[in-house]
């Protein structure tokens, strides 16, 4: 009989991992309140990547024409690549921008 709780304490930090593994929140502290954090946190987060994405292809649907040449037939402008390096820098800075607002967020 020792030995089996030998044998079941020792499986104790397996059956610790696999819950933290299958769990969709994993509280470190003992606090409930955490878990509404990690709601709000998290439906932030959602809403961040769908604007991000919807500007990334937003941009990237009048960008890509540009710098392949679509408007040189009909006006006969042809984005230089250096204008079409600003652009692309530009649009990283915009990202990066973007992400510290979650510094500005309090839960």
């Amino acid at each position: 009989m020792r030995e089996r709780r030998v044998q079941w304490f020792g499986n104790r930090n397996r059956f610790k991992e696999r819950a933290i593994e299958t769990g969709d929140i994993v509280l470190i502290k003992e606090d409930l309140r955490d878990v509404v954090v990690a709601m709000e946190l998290s439906k932030y987060t959602m809403r961040k990547i769908k604007q991000n994405l919807f500007w990334k292809f937003f941009y990237n649907s009048l960008g890509i024409p540009l710098a392949a040449g679509a408007l040189y037939l009909f006006t006969g402008f042809l984005l230089s690549p250096v204008t079409a390096g600003a652009a692309m820098a530009f649009s990283s800075v915009f990202v990066c921008k973007k992400l510290l607002t979650y510094e500005a967020l309090t839960l």
